[in-house]
């Protein structure tokens, strides 16, 4: 074949019927949003913000309404007092849910706790336990109330008769689990004429004796000795950056040093633990002078 000789050159043609395929944002940019998808939109925005604890204002954030812009353009996001409503209802449905559930219930244990917010502000719930017609344990919250007035028994009493009338579980509550405290214990035992017993919690009171034996002048020595090499290292973010680089130095796993809470005894087993595990990089750094003074490597 002679090289002057030319190939024909192919060229495809589109066929004529040929549909164009729309933009996938043009698509859903006109997608229309009708009524039923919309309350369904709704009503997971309530489950979410119930569900994960969120404030209302999140339907109010830009971020959040941006995202709500991109998945569905044509929904119109509720206000805040829109969704306080809803939840609201929802709040109210589920109460008359478990108020007939409980209604075929021949008995049920509640437990009681109380706590302090970091705001100072003192809270108390009631939870209800119960087994069903499968024989299937039930947990639920019945109260969450804010305790303004004096912790004292009779106030704390007052606040669980409440709980029981309110759900009409009078004549059905058989104990009530709680901790040692004494308002609390004697706000329980004076319910007892309406055959309502009291049900110390075994781990309060496992906390407790745990407790005395860590009050040993051996064991407590031990304990602060260790808690001060831990504060050594939280209170310093230079000697915790010297400590991490060290773990990575000496090839053991990255793990942070545990800090014990006085008033759950497994958390000072889990600090004296994780110094043994760390003993090498922790006696690494606290040896140089870089990061500890003589008194604190005398110590």
């Amino acid at each position: 074949m002679s090289s002057s000789t030319s190939i024909p050159t192919i060229v495809s043609q589109p066929p004529k019927n040929r549909l164009k395929r729309p933009h996938v944002s043009t698509a859903i940019k006109f997608r229309p949003v009708d009524k039923s998808c919309a309350e369904l939109i709704t009503q997971s925005i309530c489950q979410m913000i119930t569900m994960d604890m969120l404030p209302f204002s999140t339907v109010e954030n830009k971020g959040f309404r941006k995202l709500m812009s991109v998945i569905e353009p044509d929904y119109k996001v509720p206000y805040r007092n829109t969704i306080i409503v809803r939840i609201e209802k929802m709040y109210d449905d589920k109460m008359m849910e478990l108020k007939r559930n409980l209604e075929n219930i021949k008995g049920v244990a509640l437990t009681t706790d109380g706590w302090t917010s970091l705001a100072v502000d003192s809270y108390i719930t009631f939870t209800c336990h119960y087994f069903n017609e499968n024989w299937e344990l039930c947990t639920r919250v019945l109260g969450f109330e804010e305790m303004r007035e004096n912790h004292t028994a009779d106030n704390i009493q007052d606040s669980l008769i409440n709980i029981i009338e309110t759900w009409n579980l009078t004549g059905k509550v058989i104990g009530i689990s709680h901790d040692n405290a004494a308002n609390v214990t004697n706000a329980v035992r004076n319910l007892q004429e309406r055959d309502i017993y009291s049900s110390p919690c075994a781990a309060h009171t496992l906390q407790l004796s745990i407790n005395k034996g860590l009050e040993n002048r051996m064991c407590s020595h031990l304990l602060k000795l260790a808690s001060d090499i831990v504060a050594a290292f939280k209170h310093s973010p230079k000697r915790t950056n010297a400590l991490e680089n060290k773990i990575s130095e000496l090839g053991q796993k990255k793990l942070c040093l545990i800090q014990r809470c006085p008033t759950r005894w497994n958390s000072s087993m889990d600090m004296l633990m994780r110094l043994l595990e760390l003993r090498p990089a922790i006696v690494s750094i606290m040896l140089d002078v870089h990061y500890s003074t003589q008194k604190q490597q005398k110590n």
